[in-house]
């Protein structure tokens, strides 16, 4: 990693966390010492002073209590010897309490095991003493045993109790001083610590300060209130002046400005040649543009008539095609009821043939009668002969013959008009069959015309119809085509805006440019 290639940024960034971690150096190594001085005062204070002061008030006490044995011994009073145990007692009790306050104060074993010989020795001492009280009470005066007893054994266990006292507040004592020199030695490495670490950190702060004054003038190429001269000058559009660069000198900030200057001539030159161009390209286009948005409008006018127009040839084919729709509807009906005619007239013709034939059989029938009557005539002619023949006996019979043969005669010749008028109406059925039958074949001739004008209408109704939609699509194109010509108007006007408006911008930036100075002068030193 080349440190030379590094950013102005970089190098300032360096330079700053290396006095920061200096001065950090510094700051953690005196807040360790000061930590370590803390702490050894706070044991001072907090450990050694307190149990010091707790053996002395312990010392005072078993002093008191020791004190008070001689008045026991000299008093002759069962009072004032009462008076004297119960201010032992209080006085232990007080004692007691003065341990139980140092107990907390114990922080090592050694302590606690001379803690623990303080605890036996008192112990042992209380019971010399109460040996002692017995003594002094059982006698009167100062006793020889009495004496002895509370010079010898009572003075030693008591000798023996303010030893284990004093151990242990000359261990807490030299605990103390330990602590204390502990303290001086921190305080001492501190200083001498603080005071390298701080001559160390002004000596880097003073090279890297000198380092950094000859980078940044190395980058500069020259003083920093040239530099700023010279962006002043190109700030204000002066591109006319000549910058003096040191030879060699290719990547500081000078140099820059120079190539900037050199750059920034062609640039603006060129910008200016351009934008003149754009200008009048931009003119052009506006006039076209303005132009073509007058044709474009006539255009849409033309097809809005024309829109228009076509609108009312769709309603004129939709009212054809409706008009059309209903006369293939009365064809079809036409044709319905002249189907139901025809339908009619051949139910007529068949019901005169059955007249007919009905006729003829009338006929036959008649014919039938006609004979029946001429055999009857005959048989009553030959009764007519016999009762002749009869004479008076057959004259009643010949009577009667007579009346059969008058009736025969009457019925025959009742047959006879029968059969003439039958003949008559056969005649007229016949011909009136045949007019029938003419008027069938007329019926569906007419039926069929009747069908092929329904399938004419119907051919012109589908034809409207699909004109009507052709010219309804046509209608619809030319609506579409009038909306896209109207959007192309207002395109074109949009265009002619946007031209106009570039016109304007390059006439700015013609005028933009035209600020700038280009013409060599003096060069600045």
């Amino acid at each position: 990693m080349n440190i030379a290639n590094w950013r102005l940024a970089t190098k300032l960034a360096a330079s700053f966390v290396m006095l920061v971690v200096l001065c950090a150096l510094v700051g953690g190594m005196g807040l360790m010492q000061m930590s370590e001085i803390h702490r050894n005062t706070t044991e001072i204070a907090d450990d050694w002073m307190p149990s010091i002061q707790s053996m002395a008030a312990i010392r005072v006490k078993a002093n008191q209590i020791r004190r008070m044995e001689p008045d026991h011994i000299m008093s002759v009073d069962e009072r004032e010897m009462d008076q004297i145990e119960r201010s032992i007692a209080a006085a232990r009790e007080e004692l007691l309490l003065a341990e139980k306050a140092y107990q907390p104060f114990i922080s090592s074993d050694e302590e606690r095991r001379l803690y623990a010989e303080i605890v036996a020795a008192r112990e042992a001492y209380f019971s010399t003493q109460e040996k002692l009280l017995k003594l002094s009470r059982a006698v009167e005066g100062v006793d020889p045993a009495t004496r002895d007893f509370f010079r010898g054994d009572s003075r030693a266990s008591f000798n023996h109790w303010v030893q284990a006292i004093e151990k242990n507040a000359d261990y807490n004592a030299a605990g103390g001083q330990r602590s204390r020199e502990a303290a001086a030695r921190n305080y001492e490495t501190g200083r001498g610590l603080n005071v390298s670490l701080t001559l160390m950190a002004l000596l880097v702060a003073v090279g890297l300060a000198w380092l950094l004054m000859r980078h940044v003038r190395g980058i500069l190429g020259g003083d920093p209130s040239d530099a700023a001269r010279l962006v002043r000058q190109v700030a204000d559009g002066d591109l006319s002046g000549h910058i003096e660069v040191r030879p060699g000198d290719q990547r500081s900030l000078i140099a820059a400005l120079k190539a900037m200057q050199e750059g920034l001539r062609q640039v603006v030159g060129g910008v200016r040649q351009g934008s003149e161009s754009v200008a009048s390209a931009s003119a052009q286009i506006a006039m076209g543009n303005g132009d073509l948005s007058q044709r474009t409008e006539e255009q849409a006018a033309a097809l809005e008539e024309t829109a228009s127009t076509m609108s009312e040839l769709g309603v004129t084919l939709r009212q054809t095609s409706e008009n059309a729709q209903r006369a293939d509807q009365l064809a079809r009906t036409a044709s319905e009821v002249a189907q139901r005619g025809g339908a009619v007239v051949s139910q007529f013709v068949e019901t005169m043939k059955g007249i007919n034939d009905s006729s003829q059989r009338i006929a036959d029938i008649i014919g039938v009668i006609d004979g029946i009557a001429f055999q009857t005539n005959i048989l009553a002619l030959n009764a007519a002969v016999e009762a002749a023949r009869a004479g008076e006996q057959g004259r009643g019979f010949a009577v009667v013959a007579s009346e059969v043969r008058s009736l025969a005669q009457r019925s025959a010749g009742a047959a006879k008009e029968i059969k003439t008028l039958i003949t008559a109406s056969v005649e007229r059925v016949e011909h009136g069959s045949g007019l029938v039958e003419r008027a069938g074949e007329t019926m569906d001739e007419i039926v069929a015309a009747i069908g092929r004008v329904t399938e004419v209408v119907g051919e012109i109704s589908g034809a409207t119809s699909e004109q009507s939609q052709g010219v309804n699509q046509v209608g619809e194109a030319v609506s579409q085509m009038d909306q896209v010509t109207q959007q192309n108007a207002a395109l074109v006007e949009e265009s002619a805006a946007a031209a106009e408006s570039l016109r304007q911008q390059a006439q700015a930036l013609v005028a933009s440019v035209a600020r700038f100075r280009l013409e060599e002068s003096p060069g600045l030193r």
